[in-house]
C-alpha cells in the first residue's frame, strides 16, 4: 500500500455482491424523478424554480416506502418542497382498448361481443386487471397484450398541475405560482451569482473570505431587496457560508474581486463583494472605550490590525497605552475574526 505511484497499486477484484433492495430503491426513486422532470419540461419550467408538491400516487406500498427512504434526493433533484403519497387511484380514471389484431385472430367471430364487453368493464375491474394482468370478458380470458388500459387523472386539465405516467406510477406536479416560492426561485439566483464569482476568483471551499451583497440602482424598498432580507437564512443554506450585507463593510477590509449582476426580471443590480477575513470591530463599543475620541478610535483599531487575523481569537485581551492613557480591547467584545465571529453583527 505504499507504492510510488497509484499506477503501481493492483487493481482490486470487484465484488460481485449486490444489495438487490438498495439497487431496486434507487431504480423506483429514478424513475419519479425522471417523470417530474419531463413534468417540467412540458411546462418549459427550468429546475431552479422551487415548486410547491409533488404527488406520488403508487398502489405498491413497497414502491412507496422505496422512494420515501430516498426522498431527499427526489426533493433536491426536482426541486420541490413537499413530497405526498398515495396509494388510491381514486382520482384516476381507467379506460380499456382492445387489440383487435390480437383478439380478432384469436377470438373470430365473437370479437364484436367481446369488444362490446370490454366498453362495459367498470373503474373497478380495470383497475383489477391493471393489477393481474389478466381478466374474464364473455367467457374468454383476456390478457395484458390483449387489452391495453390507460390512465387518466381526473383533475389533469388543470393548468396548475403538471401529470406524467409510466407503467407503475402517477406523478403531480403543482406549478400554481406562490410568492413565497418566488422568492426562493430569487434567493437561489442570488446564490447562483455569489457561487459565480467565487469561483470566478478561484477560491477553494476552505479559504478565509467573506461574502458582502447589496444592491444598486434600485428604487425605494425593490423586490430584490426583499428577497435577500426575508430569504437570508435560506440563501446562506445554499451557499453552506453567510453572505453579509454590505452595509456592515468598515472600510479598512482586503477586496478580493467585486462584480455587479444583473437577476432576471429584478430592479436594481446585485453587487457581489469578496473580501479577505480580517478584524471586523463593534464601532459602538469602541466609541464608548475611546470616549469619542476619533483619533483615538483609529488608533485602536490600527493596533488590532497589526496581529495576524488568525490569531485573533486567541487574543482575548488586548492592552494599548495611547498618550499616556490605557485601553482594553476584548475579543467578541470590541473585535472578532470577520462578521461570523462577532456577536454584534448576529
Amino acid at each position: 500500500m505504499k507504492a510510488k505511484s497509484v499506477h503501481f497499486v493492483m487493481i482490486p477484484e470487484a465484488v460481485l455482491e449486490c444489495d438487490v433492495r438498495t439497487i431496486t430503491a434507487m431504480a423506483r426513486m429514478q424513475s419519479i424523478v425522471d417523470l417530474g422532470r419531463t413534468c417540467r419540461e412540458r411546462k418549459k419550467v427550468g429546475s431552479k424554480k422551487p415548486l410547491k408538491s409533488l404527488t406520488v400516487i403508487n398502489k405498491d406500498e413497497a414502491f412507496i416506502k422505496d422512494v420515501q427512504s430516498l426522498e431527499r434526493y427526489v426533493r433536491e433533484e426536482l426541486n420541490v418542497e413537499e413530497i405526498k403519497y398515495e396509494a388510491s387511484a381514486g382520482d384516476v380514471e381507467y379506460t380499456a382498448d382492445a387489440n383487435f389484431r390480437l383478439l380478432g385472430k384469436r377470438l373470430g367471430k365473437e370479437m364484436k361481443s367481446v369488444a362490446d364487453g370490454i366498453k362495459s368493464l367498470t373503474q373497478a375491474d380495470l383497475a383489477k386487471f391493471e393489477a393481474s394482468g389478466t381478466i374474464s370478458v364473455c367467457s374468454h380470458e383476456i390478457t395484458s397484450e390483449e387489452m391495453v388500459v390507460s390512465r387518466k387523472l381526473k383533475n389533469a386539465d388543470n393548468p396548475d398541475l403538471g401529470v406524467n405516467y409510466d407503467e407503475t406510477s402517477i406523478v403531480v406536479m403543482d406549478f400554481a405560482k406562490d410568492p413565497d416560492l418566488e422568492m426562493k426561485f430569487v434567493a437561489r439566483n442570488v446564490a447562483s451569482r455569489v457561487q459565480m464569482l467565487r469561483k470566478n476568483a478561484k477560491l477553494h471551499q476552505d479559504d478565509p473570505v467573506d461574502m458582502w451583497v447589496e444592491v444598486a440602482g434600485a428604487k425605494g424598498n425593490s423586490e430584490l431587496k426583499v428577497v435577500l432580507e426575508q430569504k437570508s437564512d435560506y440563501i446562506n443554506q445554499l451557499l453552506r457560508r453567510p453572505l453579509w450585507s454590505a452595509g456592515l463593510l468598515q472600510g479598512h477590509e482586503v477586496l478580493v474581486k467585486k462584480e455587479e449582476f444583473e437577476i432576471p426580471d429584478q430592479e436594481g443590480k446585485l453587487v457581489v463583494s469578496l473580501t479577505v477575513r480580517g478584524a471586523f470591530f463593534n464601532l459602538a463599543a469602541l466609541k464608548v472605550l475611546s470616549g469619542g475620541n476619533k483619533q483615538i478610535e483609529v488608533g485602536l483599531k490600527q493596533f488590532v490590525q497589526t496581529f495576524s487575523p488568525p490569531s485573533l481569537p486567541d487574543k482575548k485581551v488586548l492592552e494599548i497605552t495611547i498618550d499616556g492613557k490605557s485601553y482594553t480591547l476584548k475579543h467578541k467584545e470590541h473585535f472578532a475574526l470577520g462578521p461570523a465571529d462577532a456577536p454584534w453583527a448576529q
